[in-house]
């Protein structure tokens, strides 16, 4: 069977209907996606970035140590379950509590 140059051959399997080699087509659409892949990466690398950067600007306002939402004497409590921990200064839960 011949056909006119450019034609399609669908029943070879060799030929997608766009023209191109099915390898070839494969290729392009294994390089889009990476294209995608990389923009998605990037715009969460700038997410984190940007998460990390206003922590760390919260961090540095912050003056009075001594107002937290979690309890001290709960974070002591758990302190005091390891075997090797004996004494526990006072600024050592408030720091707990903070981090």
């Amino acid at each position: 069977m011949t056909g006119a140059p450019g034609s399609v051959v669908t029943s070879v399997g060799g030929m997608q209907s766009t023209g191109q080699p099915a390898g070839a087509q494969l290729g392009q659409h294994q390089l889009a996606y990476q294209h995608i892949h990389q923009q998605q990466q990037q715009q969460l690398q700038q997410q984190l970035q940007a998460f990390w950067a206003n922590q760390y600007q919260e961090i540095e306002k912050v003056t009075d140590f001594k107002n937290h939402s979690l309890p001290l004497a709960r974070i002591k409590k758990i302190m005091k379950a390891d075997e090797d921990v004996r004494m526990i200064s006072a600024e050592a839960p408030v720091i707990f509590a903070r981090a």
